[in-house]
Formats: C-alpha cells, structure tokens, sequence
C-alpha cells in the first residue's frame, strides 16, 4: 500500500522511500512531498485519486460533516434531547437497547442547593 501511494503523490522510483527503514529515515520527504501534492487538490480529487490507487484514505471531518454523513446518520450515532443534539448510546444491544432520557441539568441548575448544602458543613 506505502508504495502504491508513493507513487501516487509522485515519489515513485525514489530511494528514499523504497522501504519501511527509508521511508522512517526520510519521513521528513515524504510528507513534504506528500503534503506538496495534497495541497493542490480538493480533499475530493485527493480521496479520489488516492482511492482508485488501492490506497487507504479517509477524510477528516469536522463536527458539521460527521452530523450529515450519511454513515453516521444510518448508525443513528447523534440524538436530539431535550432539543439538544448529542452523541448517542454506542453500545444498543438488541434485548437491552438503552436510551439517553435527559441531556442532564442546566448550567447553574442546581447552584442554590450545592450553597444550602455547604453552609450547612459550616
């Protein structure tokens, strides 16, 4: 896969990076290189390209892409509670499921017993 890759950002050919030792002592290369090449493309011409090379590739998303993936969406892995969106359980077993029921107290909810409850210490 390493080579396959090399030879995708144009590093094919390169002895630096014709081994797992080489490539370990030049990693400084190849990500410049590797980098150099990812940045003049769309993260879509990279995932692509880098795809049709049988190479392992993943996009990072940010926190908008993962709610809209649709692999995140089919996993039901947010849920909304109490109107606020949050991750979901990621364990849901078939017999016992589970179910977040509260998206927990509201800031400052419960500052006037926490006082009540230290003044009494004193």
């Amino acid at each position: 896969m390493a080579k396959r890759l090399i030879e995708t950002v144009g590093g094919g050919g390169d002895p630096r990076f014709t081994s797992f030792q080489s490539r370990f002592e030049n990693r400084e290369a190849l990500e410049e290189l590797t980098s150099r090449w990812i940045g003049t493309r769309t993260s879509k011409e990279v995932i692509e390209t880098i795809e049709a090379a049988d190479a392992a590739i993943a996009p990072v998303y940010n926190m908008q892409q993962v709610i809209e993936d649709p692999h995140f969406i089919a996993r039901e892995s947010f849920t909304k509670v109490d109107g606020i969106l949050m991750q979901n359980l990621v364990a849901r077993l078939s017999k016992t499921p589970g179910k977040i029921v509260s998206a927990g107290p509201k800031l400052g909810q419960h500052n006037q017993e926490i006082k009540r409850e230290l003044d009494d210490k004193k």
